[in-house]
């Protein structure tokens, strides 16, 4: 491990974002949930999920940093990380556009200022190519949970990675998201459309 941050990170997408920024040396932690990209994370602790935090696995680990998303994870876990924690870094995109910002974060949190950038540009780049082709308006129904079945609503916060960007940046520029907004889905069983 070189010197810098310790960091904890309880958000998948975004355990994928901070490898994309070239920090996978210094996650220390991650969820069961937090599985890409493997080949890198497979070696990294688990801290439990994302709503059940292993506090005491945390603690010894030593993290400078834990990463959460108000999505994602639970207010009092965050409450509780912080008082052993120097920094609880909160996360919160609602649209597309906003991983811009989420880049921007990471990479003034971390010291990795340029690779964010340079993640700015090729989000840049693939939004407006999506965004330059005219198709027709569709529902969408995007399923990010099974057992209970779960989608998502318009203002659900979606990091993307260089994974999911050039799918995630299709399906919202072209489609309409299912559901009402400020209400979340949970469907008991999937309906073939």
């Amino acid at each position: 491990m070189n010197d810098g941050p310790r960091i904890v990170c309880l958000v998948p997408s975004i355990t994928e974002l901070l490898c994309d920024l070239g920090l996978s040396e210094q996650l220390v932690g991650r969820t069961g949930f937090c599985i890409h990209p493997w080949e890198v994370v497979r070696e990294i602790p688990k801290v439990g999920g994302t709503k059940d935090v292993l506090m005491d696995r945390v603690r010894e680990l030593e993290p400078t940093h834990v990463v959460v998303n108000v999505d994602e994870n639970l207010k009092e876990d965050a409450e509780t990380l912080a008082t052993f924690v120097p920094n609880v870094v909160v996360t919160h995109p609602q649209e597309p556009r906003d991983n811009l910002a989420l880049y921007r974060q990471m990479g003034e949190t971390f010291g990795r200022d340029e690779e964010a950038e340079r993640l700015c540009e090729r989000f840049e780049a693939a939004y407006e190519r999506a965004a330059s082709v005219e198709r027709p308006q569709r529902q969408v129904l995007y399923l990010i949970w099974r057992d209970p079945w779960m989608t998502v609503a318009p203002d659900t916060g979606l990091p993307l990675s260089s994974v999911t960007l050039p799918v995630m940046v299709f399906v919202c520029v072209c489609a309409k998201f299912f559901g009402r907004k400020n209400k979340r889905k949970r469907l008991s069983r999937v309906i073939a459309l």
